[in-house]
């Protein structure tokens, strides 16, 4: 009897594993990720079948067959290499979805993930008989800056204004990159709109507080706002309120 399984044909491609999940598309909605979970529920249950198929026939094989125990190995590890590679796919599916609600430069939520995330706090406030407002803030002179300290400069300012204007909201407050130099807060449980402009304040003080340093040069900037109570609007209406209060304080200055 021969103490080594004889050598195998048989090879699991684990080793293109990354090429194979760049080709997975993301799960783009709800009803997407719950296919996925039961895409991956399945097969876990499928390889517990198949792990314990060869653990009852390895029980059940005599000592004189030891190409039969070979094959019952093959089977485990082959079990084990399918069920890194559905690990791999959940761990995957997770960041793909994690990264599509996030901004690639500054890290804050996007706009598509604001927009759904907005509407959730805004129900969950007004069953609260709490109202919610909605603050438009956008950098002022901001070309300039990538005008004369390069766009790579202007990255920088974007970051940095994300991170401090994060550092004055509270807890609750959903803050997002809208696009270009232009961010979004929607501020949840509040009646009233002093407490929204006294938020809205505190934000474009800790920002133009001190200079931001780049790699070309400092800059100090400033940032308009523009603030819209709720009232009872729909998200889309204080946007476009928010929005116009926005604009009037940039042409007013």
């Amino acid at each position: 009897m021969k103490d080594e399984c004889p050598k195998t044909s048989l090879k699991v491609p684990h080793s293109g594993v990354d090429e194979w999940l760049t080709m997975v598309p993301d799960p783009p909605d709800t009803q997407g990720k719950a296919k996925l979970a039961t895409v991956s529920r399945d097969a876990r249950q499928a390889l517990d079948v198949i792990i314990g198929y060869a653990e009852m026939l390895e029980d059940e094989l005599s000592s004189d067959r030891p190409d039969l125990v070979c094959d019952v190995n093959r089977i485990r590890e082959a079990s084990a290499a399918v069920l890194e590679l559905v690990s791999d796919l959940e761990e995957h599916a997770a960041e793909s979805s994690r990264l599509a609600n996030l901004d690639a430069l500054t890290g804050l939520p996007n706009r598509r993930y604001f927009l759904h995330r907005a509407r959730q706090l805004m129900r969950a406030s007004r069953l609260q008989g709490r109202d919610v407002a909605v603050v438009m803030l956008d950098i002022d002179h901001f070309k300039p800056v990538n005008d004369s300290l390069g766009h790579a400069a202007g990255d920088v300012v974007l970051v940095e204004v994300g991170r401090r204007m994060r550092s004055a909201l509270r807890e609750p407050d959903l803050l997002a990159r809208f696009g270009g130099e232009e961010f979004v807060v929607l501020i949840p449980n509040v009646s009233g709109v002093q407490l929204c402009s006294e938020i809205a304040n505190r934000v474009r003080e800790a920002v133009s507080a001190s200079a931001i340093d780049t790699e070309a040069g400092s800059v100090r900037v400033t940032l308009s706002a523009g603030v819209a109570p709720g009232e009872g609007n729909a998200l889309e209406e204080l946007l476009g309120l928010a929005d116009d209060a926005l604009y009037e304080a940039k042409r007013t200055g």
